[in-house]
């Protein structure tokens, strides 16, 4: 088995951090911070917005009192998965998906309003607006899991199609890409996945996009089915698809039970994280990705993802080219993100912590370094992006009681979603 990391590095017994030899932060022992945290044990990472449970900026009262009347709201049913951030001059917008776990979601993507609830959380405004919602909606969205903004302006939104996910499981529609153009809110791109992509209870959770040439006329995206642990590549120009399998996506059994700040349970989700780095001196970048029940990394070269002929006939004929790391993480991660210089952004699910990792280093537990760390806000970092804001990279991520969402005991009088920033990536 070819493996990414076969040796340890120590360099003159100094502890090397995330950003390698540039770096404005300090390194510390683990345990220790710097700053003055908002949240003990936040490095430097302060919270942006935070809710108890959510709501919607509806048409009119009596609208919303008709939805809740008839289940299709059902307050306290919602969870935010993953956020993202644009700015265009001196307009600012955080988004937020809200995938249908359970029945009486509403909305499955919108933006942070400005319209605030009695507790004090802001109210969610659907994306692109009302029409776009619904469950049968095959016209519409669906039920998102996550978002990717790429650097043309471009808001990817992956569609799995499916709702009342920890309930039913229903397949409402084919699951598909959504393409919107920030600037008018225009959808400029759908693409509906078709069936020889997909397998028997896919569910695709997770989007890379990949731009190499200027205008982002050369667009790739890389899809992540995390239940029937397979990997889609999309080419935006010629509008075609091919599913990609590894041994690597599947879930590795001894990592299945997730322990979270004391609450476990068993979820068997198999590739879920995905990464992709800068372009390369040879024009190529490398895709991170790792399982959720599992405690490795794994990569391969986006260029041979980006080659059909390498996955014909539902075979992989480079297989011998996917890497995993022969070392280990602390615990299980949901998502990640890489940054410009090449650094790994990801949550731990224990102990309940953010970390990092510059991808120039071997993949050991000496380079992997804890930049947050609290079992109460930061509970489940089910998204977790590298942004830009005012020409600089920023760290977003989305925190939620997943697993009190999950085993159905969660308290809503908790803050129970949390969006967070860090102010250099």
């Amino acid at each position: 088995m070819t493996r990414l990391v076969k040796y340890p590095l120590f360099i003159l017994g100094f502890l090397v951090e995330c950003f390698s030899t540039y770096s404005p932060f300090p390194v510390f022992p683990p345990g220790e911070f710097f700053g003055v945290p908002k949240e003990p044990g936040l490095k430097e990472m302060r919270v942006v917005h935070g809710w108890r449970t959510v709501d919607f900026v509806f048409p009119s009262s009596s609208v919303r009192q008709a939805l809740i009347r008839t289940g299709r709201f059902v307050p306290g049913n919602a969870i935010i998965l993953d956020a993202d951030f644009w700015q265009s001059g001196d307009e600012e917008r955080i988004f937020v998906t809200l995938p249908k776990m359970r029945r009486g979601i509403p909305a499955t993507l919108a933006t942070v309003s400005q319209h605030i609830c009695l507790d004090g959380s802001p109210k969610l405004h659907p994306y692109p607006d009302w029409s776009w919602q619904g469950d049968n909606n095959c016209e519409g969205i669906v039920s998102a899991f996550r978002t990717k903004i790429d650097e043309c302006g471009r808001l990817w939104v992956i569609d799995s199609g499916v709702t009342e996910i920890l309930e039913d499981a229903n397949r409402d529609c084919p699951p598909k890409i959504l393409v919107f153009d920030l600037d008018t809110d225009q959808l400029i791109m759908k693409y509906i996945f078709p069936q020889d992509v997909l397998e028997y209870g896919s569910l695709l959770v997770t989007i890379a996009v990949d731009n190499r040439l200027k205008h982002c006329r050369d667009t790739f995206a890389y899809v992540a089915d995390v239940t029937t642990y397979g990997l889609i590549v999309f080419n935006s120009r010629t509008r075609s698809s091919w599913r990609v399998s590894s041994n690597y996506f599947y879930p590795f059994p001894l990592y299945g039970t997730l322990n979270v700040a004391g609450q476990e349970f068993d979820l068997m989700d198999g590739v879920i994280g995905l990464a992709l780095s800068p372009i390369n001196k040879y024009g190529d970048r490398t895709l991170y990705f790792h399982s959720l029940a599992s405690v490795r990394e794994a990569k391969v070269s986006a260029n041979l993802l980006r080659n059909e002929s390498n996955f014909e006939d539902g075979h992989n004929y480079v297989s011998k080219k996917f890497y995993i790391t022969d070392e280990v993480r602390e615990s299980q991660s949901v998502a990640q993100d890489m940054s410009k210089r090449g650094v790994l952004f990801f949550g731990l699910l224990s102990p309940v912590s953010v970390a990092c990792w510059n991808s120039k280093l071997p993949y050991v537990p000496f380079n992997i370094v804890t930049i947050a760390q609290n079992n109460e806000t930061l509970r489940f970092s089910s998204g977790v992006k590298v942004v830009r804001k005012n020409g600089v990279e920023e760290l977003l991520v989305t925190s939620s009681r997943f697993s009190s969402y999950f085993l159905g005991n969660i308290d809503e009088r908790d803050v129970n979603f949390r969006i967070f920033e860090r102010n250099r990536a």
